[in-house]
């Protein structure tokens, strides 16, 4: 019970942020034209963002911004290569630690981005990248696994697996496309989008 009321508590935070989000841009699928008889696939991950954390320093600068950045030249890429190979079927695959989360209090004193903001930048992120590769490939696919930045208890050894904030990611991206894929499976394998030949 006391599981199902944490992620209920943030799923409720997430609607009310979610209703006041500009909806995604449209993606033109006009002149899009596939080879149905081609059966490659491409398998792209998506992972360690460690969104939340934020570098200054002679070795490295990371923070949102140059995140953002490089998941928007990921798009591209992936969308270049796909059309490329002339792909049928993207996998993504979520392998976690998008964020920086709460495990360490050291990494709690350097995030500059709250727990809840880093999911929802992270679930936003994730939402926006599959949205721009829509129409790369026939089919699109999304999955996901938990990791251990996303647990909700820092003690590794108190950690429960259903408690990781991954999985809201996973609701907040399944929420936030309802309207641009209708496609949406359970969690195990969510096909985001498939196209009619």
């Amino acid at each position: 019970i006391r599981q199902t009321a944490r992620l209920e508590t943030f799923e409720e935070e997430f609607k009310n942020n979610l209703s006041v989000l500009n909806e995604l841009p449209k993606i033109d699928t006009k002149n899009i034209k596939f080879d149905v008889d081609n059966n490659s696939e491409m398998v792209i991950c998506f992972s360690d963002l460690h969104l939340g954390n934020e570098v200054d320093n002679s070795y490295n600068e990371y923070n949102y911004d140059i995140a953002h950045q490089r998941v928007q030249k990921y798009a591209e890429n992936v969308i270049h290569y796909a059309q490329i190979h002339n792909v049928s079927r993207i996998s993504m695959l979520n392998m976690g630690d998008l964020i920086s989360g709460i495990i360490h209090p050291s990494i709690r004193l350097e995030n500059n981005i709250n727990l809840v903001d880093q999911i929802m930048k992270a679930a936003e992120l994730v939402s926006e990248f599959l949205n721009a590769i829509q129409n790369a490939a026939p089919v699109v696919t999304y999955r996901s696994v938990t990791d251990n930045h996303s647990r909700a208890i820092p003690n590794k050894e108190e950690n429960i697996e259903c408690e990781n904030f991954n999985r809201l990611i996973d609701w907040y991206i399944k929420e936030r496309l309802k309207k641009v894929s209708p496609l949406f499976l359970p969690y195990t394998e969510i096909i985001l989008w498939k196209k009619q030949q």
